[in-house]
């Protein structure tokens, strides 16, 4: 998939790269409503989903020695808790829509998420595999990158976001705020936790 998207589409690939660097392009793009329906913005939902449960196995394998899971195990495990998180905010996201009257601000700002995720797992694709195949220390060293590469992506993600739906702000200012804890941090954790716990009781 990740050879698929980045080299056998190369020039969509670049097109969204400087859409994720343009916000102007970026506006260009979405406007295109043929990229919702298209089987290339699925397939890279999927690769970004795939791409961080990678990351997730490999940070939990790596921290939790004594598991008795194997990686594709936890990677699967950690895939299915994203899915239900994306159903989440998908139900969120309709219900703040149907509160505000914010569509096309809310589709946008969940579209620029996308593509802020989608590059997110193209850059953890070689860092998985450094951290599951090369020798010691260079796991450790991956590791370090990918949280870097993570912590990165949601400060550009989140910057981004404010810039759409900050017209709003002034006017649903604590609604918005706790939409974002409610949609978009808490559910982070809830996965991180609710991951830790399961665990050690399934093990």
């Amino acid at each position: 998939m990740f050879a698929f998207l980045r080299l056998f589409n190369y020039t969509l690939y670049q097109y969204r790269w400087r859409a994720l660097i343009n916000f102007n392009l970026a506006s260009q793009y979405f406007r295109d409503q043929s990229v919702f329906s298209s089987t290339l913005h699925t397939l890279y939902h999927l690769h970004f989903l795939l791409g961080l449960s990678l990351f997730g196995a490999l940070l939990i394998c790596h921290y939790v020695p004594s598991l008795t899971f194997t990686a594709f195990q936890v990677t699967l495990l950690i895939l299915f808790a994203l899915i239900g998180l994306y159903a989440i905010r998908g139900v969120l996201g309709w219900l703040l829509q149907q509160l505000f009257r914010v569509e096309d601000t809310l589709r946008f700002a969940q579209f620029y998420s996308n593509l802020s995720y989608s590059y997110l797992a193209f850059w953890l694709m070689p860092v998985v595999t450094i951290g599951y195949y090369a020798p010691d220390p260079w796991p450790l060293y991956s590791i370090y990158a990918g949280v870097a590469l993570v912590g990165l992506a949601l400060l550009w993600r989140y910057y981004r976001g404010f810039l759409i739906v900050k017209e709003y702000f002034s006017i649903y200012k604590y609604r918005l705020f706790a939409y974002i804890c409610t949609a978009e941090i808490a559910p982070v954790f809830l996965i991180v936790k609710g991951t830790l716990l399961l665990l050690p009781l399934v093990s």
